[in-house]
């Protein structure tokens, strides 16, 4: 007998279990298939950098990752890019976010989510053929047993990495390029105090000075990098190019040579203390390749499935996580019936464009590290050029995947089609929650003031609670009934699409959300950050945490302050509405569903109102308290342009 389901995920990788915990979220029934027999304990990627670490806060996850309280910190000391340092000092708003966590613990949080949210994971299952037609895919697979197992769903997403079975079942292409004159040894190590620098934390090398945390250091012949990442033994790593082949694993000696011929010198390094397991790897080659579409009908892919780079800065998983997040939120409103099937070529458009911008740094990446007097004279004047703040702005945009704009209307705010940053709201009463965590707020104003004199309220401790508090509750405006629920975007209408740009990444606008850089601002700075380049590691975390993951109990914010970031737990639009008569909200109501509604003021620099999507980006934005009717008439067509239906403004 045939099974019906919702989505077929093959993989239970970060991305899998990522993709089938939002889909959860938005109410779909997704089952993951995994080879393994149970999660993997292979030392991979050693966290996450960029822009995926607010995100995975907006999902309530990142303090349970990075085991602290508080929301995620930028890195303010520095980073690199080709193993160039970035100065993350001379910047007052850094991009870049790190936090150091092994792809096994991702995992395993992101598995009891997904778990938790009703998601059913089968291990030991392994995806042999898929058979697609106009109503959906028959998946046929094999069980733990050798049984035979056979799966229809309306939807399948390959995130079943590089050598994905749903990319080659659709027939589409991989193109890109091989590194091969390249090898990279990275083992964890035993290393005795005298040679770790006691003020930077670095590695002291004869010849060398020191080689800082992260940073990877090139050589006459090759890069060394060392990683001491917090809680576990520290990683080495060496990169030599144009050596023969070698078979079998890797050894302790093997290791200690390549650093004997990368730094011209003997370095007592050990095998770690315990009993493992500890990370021993030689990697001969890498690839950067983009599939040619990361959609066929009703298959798609994402993660490593539809891109692998061979570059520092775990590049890959960063990417892969915002795939799922980009991919989930479109398949559960398409099989919630509230947005037609042709939004999904969004996913493709956006996160296909998103994937080459990485792609274009990661060849640049690969050209910088390469030996030859010629790339020392690049890298000698690009070293130069980066002791400018603008220079290093740019560079941490696309390291972070800030500069990465999704299309939008001509006349769009400048905010429009980027990352939303996290901001407080000012309202004048206390989040009210849902049973899963979902931070929702009453009428800031009451029936004769405004959002002018509303007090602090956080959105970060709101999403905890169940119940508000009593003093929050007599706070509430009578007619202050719980808001519609938030609108779920589709496909845009024909007239939308027009006026859109072509489906490209453009850089960071001035007035986007990647800030031009200026002079450091007095908060202390974060430790060393970033990951181990050769071995594409990530690196280690800033100050770390916030509020507990969705569908958590916890105790509600301070009167007052709400944290725009905490707002996203439901995985829902969220619009923030600055106006006295709420008259935002009310045009919000006129769609067919209509997104959580803030009523309140936001803090700091940029938009005063905003309208944001489910996975963090701006759809919409004003730099008016009290919109105008040209404002409003774009607010309404980006309520409605997702789901491709027609409703009349309401004001």
């Amino acid at each position: 007998m045939t099974e019906q389901v919702d989505v077929l995920i093959a993989g239970a990788g970060p991305v899998g279990l990522m993709l089938a915990a939002e889909l959860a979220l938005g109410g779909a029934r997704p089952v993951v298939l995994e080879p393994r027999k149970e999660p993997g304990a292979e030392l991979r990627a050693n966290g996450l950098v960029g822009q995926v670490v607010p995100m995975i806060d907006r999902r309530g996850l990142y303090e349970e990752l990075a085991g602290a309280p508080g929301p995620p910190e930028p890195n303010r000391a520095y980073f690199f890019f080709g193993g160039l340092p970035l100065d993350l000092s001379l910047l007052d708003d850094s991009p870049v976010f790190t936090l150091a966590v092994p792809q096994a613990r991702i995992v395993a949080v992101l598995a009891a989510r997904a778990v938790e949210l009703g998601v059913t994971v089968r291990w030991g299952h392994s995806l042999t053929g898929l058979t697609q037609d106009d109503d959906g895919v028959v998946a046929d697979a094999v069980g733990p047993d050798g049984d035979a197992v056979s799966i229809r769903a309306r939807y399948v997403v390959g995130a079943d990495g590089a050598h994905s079975v749903v990319r080659k079942a659709s027939g589409i292409g991989f193109p890109g390029i091989g590194l091969d004159r390249m090898t990279t040894f990275s083992a964890q190590v035993a290393v005795p105090s005298s040679l770790l620098d006691p003020g930077t934390g670095g590695l002291r090398v004869p010849g060398l000075d020191v080689v800082r945390p992260f940073l990877p250091t090139r050589t006459p012949h090759g890069g060394i990098t060392w990683a001491p990442f917090p809680g576990r033994a520290p990683m080495i790593s060496t990169l030599e190019w144009d050596l023969p082949a070698a078979d079998g694993p890797m050894s302790h000696d093997e290791m200690l040579a390549s650093v004997r011929r990368v730094v011209g010198t003997d370095l007592p390094l050990d095998p770690p203390d315990g009993d493992g397991p500890h990370l021993l790897r030689r990697l001969d080659g890498g690839q950067i390749r983009v599939a040619e579409r990361f959609r066929d009908g009703r298959l798609f892919l994402a993660g490593d499935a539809a891109h692998v780079y061979a570059a520092g800065g775990g590049p890959g998983l960063n990417l892969g996580l915002q795939d799922a997040v980009n991919l989930g939120w479109k398949l559960a409103s398409v099989l919630r019936g509230t947005a037609s099937d042709a939004l999904l070529d969004t996913y493709s458009s956006e996160r296909h464009a998103a994937a080459h911008r990485v792609l274009t740094a990661a060849q640049a990446q690969a050209a910088l590290l390469a030996p030859g007097a010629d790339v020392d004279g690049l890298r000698s004047l690009l070293g130069e050029i980066l002791t400018d703040a603008a220079a290093v702005a740019r560079l941490a945009a696309v390291v972070a995947g800030t500069d990465v704009r999704y299309p939008v209307e001509d006349d769009a705010h400048p905010t429009a089609g980027y990352f939303a940053a996290d901001r407080t709201i000012h309202t004048a009463s206390t989040a009210t929650l849902t049973g899963t965590g979902t931070a929702r707020l009453a009428e800031a104003a009451s029936s004769t003031g405004s959002a002018e004199s509303a007090g602090p309220i956080r959105l970060a401790e709101a999403a905890g609670s169940t119940e508000p508090a009593e003093s929050a509750k007599s706070a509430e405006p009578a007619e202050s009934a719980e808001p519609a629920e938030p609108a779920e975007p589709a496909e845009p209408a024909e007239s939308a699409k027009s006026a859109e740009p072509a489906e490209s990444v453009e850089p960071a606008k001035s007035a986007g959300p990647a800030k031009s850089a200026g002079p450091a601002k007095s908060a202390g700075p974060a430790g060393p950050a970033g990951p181990a380049g050769p071995a594409g590691s990530a690196g280690s975390a800033g100050s770390a945490g916030s509020a507990g993951s969705a569908g958590s109990a916890g105790s509600a914010g301070s009167a007052g302050t709400i944290r725009l970031a905490e707002s996203a737990r439901s995985g829902k639009w969220v619009l923030v509405d600055p106006t006295a008569d709420g008259r935002l909200a009310t045009l919000a109501a006129s769609v067919p569903d209509s997104p959580e509604v803030l009523r309140g003021k936001l803090s700091g620099d940029g938009p005063t109102a905003l309208l944001v999507r489910p996975d963090g980006y701006v759809a919409w934005a004003s730099d008016h308290n009290e919109p105008d009717d040209t404002e409003l008439d774009a607010l309404h067509r980006s309520l409605t342009r997702w789901s491709g239906l027609v409703s009349t403004p309401a004001r």
